[in-house]
C-alpha cells in the first residue's frame, strides 16, 4: 500500500469530559486520491472503556465497533465489518470515541491513522452486494418463529451472518433480525442468501450509555448519541417517521450497567423486550413493568430477544419469538408484531400458547393475541387457549395483573376454556409457567416457558361513561 498520509494521535479524557458529553471527535485531514484507510487505537485499561466509530468528511456515518476491535479499515469495496466501504472523501474526516467508563483517573488513548492510495489489487476485491432480500415466499397465513436480537462479527458477535444463518435454519428458525450494535453494515453483507423458508431482517441495536433499544427494518443508519430523555423521544419519533419499530431491550437488566431502561417517561415505543436470553429475575421484572402499562390501558407488544453473541450463552432462539403472518417478508412481519400477533416460548420447539377469543358465542374465534375485541358492558366472551408441549407445567390466565384461571397441562396438547361477563375495558394473556425446585438456580422466582400478547378488551361508549361521571 502507498502511504500518502500518517497520523500519530495522543490525548485524555476525564470524569469531567465524560460528565459533560459523551463523546470526543478526533479530526483528520483525508487527501485527495485517497483509496483505503488504516486506523488503530489503544487506552489505558484497567477501569476505562473507549468506543469508537468514524464519520467521513461528507458527516456520514462510516462505522461503529464499540470497543470490540482495535484495528479496522475502510477502503472503496472492502471494510472491516461493523464499518461501511464506499468512497474514500477527501476532507476532514472523524473519529469518534465514546466515553462509555472513564475511571477518576482518567483515560489516555493513542489513535494511529494511516491514508493509502487507491490500490489496484485492491480494486480487485470482491464486492459484497447490498441487502436485496425483501422476502420469502409462502404459501399461506401461519406462525414463524424467529429471533429478534442477534449479533455477528459486525459488532461483538463471534459469528459471520453466513455461519448465523445457518445455525438458525439448522435449529428450526424462520427469521432472525440483524441488530448489531450501532451500525448497518450487517445489513448490506447477506452474500448472496435466499431461501424460501427464511429471512433476515435489517436492524440496529441502538445501544447507548443510558439504555439499548432495537430498531427493526432500518435501512439508513440510526444515530445512537443520545443522552435525555427529550432526545430519547425524538429518537422514537424519528423511527416512527420511517415506518420502522421501535423495542425497550432488556429494561430491568441490571448486569448491564448501560442497559438498563433509564427513561421511562418516553411514550409511545412499540415494544418491550420482556423476555432476555434464559428466564432471569430481571425478565420477570419486565415482565411486572409491561404489565403495569397493560393495565393503564397501554397497547405494547411484548417480544423476546436472546441477545445471541454466537458463543455458549445465550443460545440462538432461547427464546423464540412467534409471529402469525401470511408471508414471510420483512414488512409483513414487522406489521404482525406490530399489531401484537405475537407469543414468546423458551425455545424453538419449546412449550406454546395459542390464544384466542369468541366474542359473539357462535363456537368460532374471532380474534388471537394482539386484536382488540369490541363488546357491550354485560356482553359474554369466552377465551381459548391451545397449549402445547407444556405437560406437567402450569397455565395461567391473567386479566388486569391478576391470575383468573390456573390450571396444570396434563397432556401434550391442551385446551383451556374461559368464560366472563365483561365489564370494564381490558385485557387477557397467558403464561406457562415451571415452579423451580430449591436446588434451581432461578429458586427465588418461576420460571415463564411461554407467554402470550394480549386480547385487548373494549367496551363500547365506555369513555363516553367515564366523561358523564
Amino acid at each position: 500500500m502507498r502511504i500518502l498520509k500518517e497520523y500519530i494521535f495522543e490525548g485524555r479524557v476525564s470524569k469531567e469530559d465524560k460528565n459533560s458529553s459523551d463523546y470526543k471527535y478526533v479530526l483528520f485531514k483525508v487527501p485527495k486520491k485517497a483509496g483505503i484507510l488504516q486506523i488503530s487505537y489503544n487506552y489505558s485499561k484497567g477501569d476505562n472503556v473507549l468506543d469508537i466509530g468514524v464519520f467521513d468528511s461528507k458527516g456520514s456515518f462510516r462505522g461503529w465497533s464499540g470497543s470490540n476491535k482495535s484495528e479496522l479499515f475502510i477502503s472503496e469495496n472492502a471494510a472491516t465489518p461493523g464499518y461501511l466501504h464506499g468512497k474514500i472523501y477527501s476532507g476532514s474526516w472523524k473519529i469518534i470515541l465514546g466515553l462509555y467508563k472513564i475511571s477518576q483517573e482518567g483515560c489516555r488513548y493513542t489513535i494511529k491513522v494511516r491514508i493509502g492510495g487507491i490500490n489496484g489489487e485492491l480494486q480487485k476485491r470482491k464486492i459484497i452486494r447490498p441487502f436485496k432480500q425483501e422476502y420469502a415466499e409462502t404459501p399461506k397465513k401461519r406462525w414463524f418463529k424467529g429471533d429478534l436480537h442477534v449479533h455477528t462479527n459486525h459488532s461483538d458477535g463471534a459469528k459471520s451472518i453466513r455461519d448465523l444463518v445457518n445455525e438458525a435454519m439448522t435449529i428450526g428458525l424462520n427469521f432472525v433480525a440483524l441488530t448489531d450494535h450501532n451500525t448497518i453494515s450487517q445489513n448490506l453483507h447477506v452474500e448472496g442468501y435466499e431461501s424460501s423458508d427464511f429471512l433476515l431482517i435489517p436492524a440496529e441495536e441502538v445501544t447507548t450509555y443510558y439504555g439499548h433499544a432495537n430498531v427493526w427494518g432500518n435501512r439508513k443508519w440510526i444515530d445512537f448519541r443520545r443522552r435525555s430523555m427529550e432526545d430519547f423521544q425524538e429518537l422514537i419519533d424519528e423511527v416512527h417517521s420511517q415506518g420502522l419499530l421501535f423495542s425497550i431491550n432488556h429494561p430491568e437488566d441490571m448486569d448491564f450497567p448501560d442497559g438498563y431502561w433509564r427513561f421511562r417517561e418516553v411514550s409511545r415505543f412499540d415494544c418491550i423486550e420482556v423476555w432476555h436470553g434464559p428466564w432471569s429475575i430481571y425478565d420477570y421484572r419486565s415482565l411486572i413493568w409491561w404489565d403495569s402499562l397493560l393495565q393503564k390501558g397501554k397497547k405494547i407488544v411484548a417480544v423476546g430477544g436472546s441477545d445471541f453473541h454466537g458463543t455458549d450463552l445465550p443460545r440462538l432462539g432461547n427464546p423464540t419469538t412467534w409471529v402469525y403472518s401470511d408471508m414471510l417478508s420483512v414488512n409483513n412481519i414487522l406489521n404482525a408484531i406490530r399489531r401484537g400477533h405475537v407469543f414468546i416460548s423458551r425455545y424453538v420447539n419449546g412449550p406454546q400458547i395459542y390464544l384466542y377469543a369468541d366474542a359473539d358465542g357462535d363456537g368460532r374465534v374471532d380474534s388471537i393475541c394482539g386484536d382488540e375485541v369490541h363488546l357491550s358492558r354485560g356482553d359474554k366472551l369466552t377465551i381459548y387457549a391451545e397449549v402445547k408441549k407444556a405437560k406437567d407445567l402450569e397455565f395461567k390466565l391473567i386479566s388486569r395483573g391478576e391470575a383468573v384461571k390456573i390450571e396444570k397441562v396434563n397432556s401434550s396438547y391442551y385446551r383451556v376454556a374461559y368464560r366472563t361477563q365483561v365489564e370494564n375495558d381490558g385485557y387477557f394473556r397467558a403464561e406457562v409457567i415451571r415452579h423451580n425446585s430449591q436446588e434451581s438456580d432461578n429458586a427465588e422466582i418461576s420460571e415463564v416457558l411461554a407467554l402470550t400478547n394480549p386480547i385487548y378488551v373494549r367496551v363500547k361508549n365506555q369513555k363516553n361513561e367515564r366523561k358523564k361521571k
